[in-house]
């Protein structure tokens, strides 16, 4: 198994992950796997601050037809939903990234969060 962090194949999210792989990376990992005899796992996200529920459909869209361009890669797409992790560089500076973070509990990795009201001019 090969496995790849897609996350987001929206550009401005990439950005704002400082996630430096270009959305058109994941239809070359789909053609170079082609034919290969080993699985392909993707992991995306939705959920993201800011992210309209349209932006996650037409991603969800866009990998579909490049899986349909490319029929002889055996790949397995892992779909999560945004989750910040209490030592996450989203839930040290959560204004960075337009969120507020509530009390995780005592037992929690995960710190529930939403989005704020406005996004804070810090670089992220």
């Amino acid at each position: 198994m090969l496995f790849r962090s897609v996350e987001s194949l929206d550009p401005a999210t990439l950005r704002d992950l400082d996630k430096r792989q270009p959305p058109a990376l994941v239809e070359a990992w789909l053609a170079d796997a082609e034919g290969l005899d080993l699985w392909l796992v993707l992991n995306m996200m939705s959920g993201f601050p800011g992210q309209p529920a349209e932006q996650a459909a037409r991603e969800a869209q866009e990998l579909r037809r490049a899986l349909q361009r490319h029929p002889g890669t055996r790949v397995h797409v892992e779909h999560n939903v945004l989750e910040v992790e209490r030592r996450s560089m989203l839930a040290a500076r959560p204004a960075a990234f337009g969120v507020t973070l509530g009390a995780p509990g005592p037992w929690s990795s995960i710190v529930p969060w939403q989005a704020a009201l406005t996004k804070s001019k810090e670089v992220a």
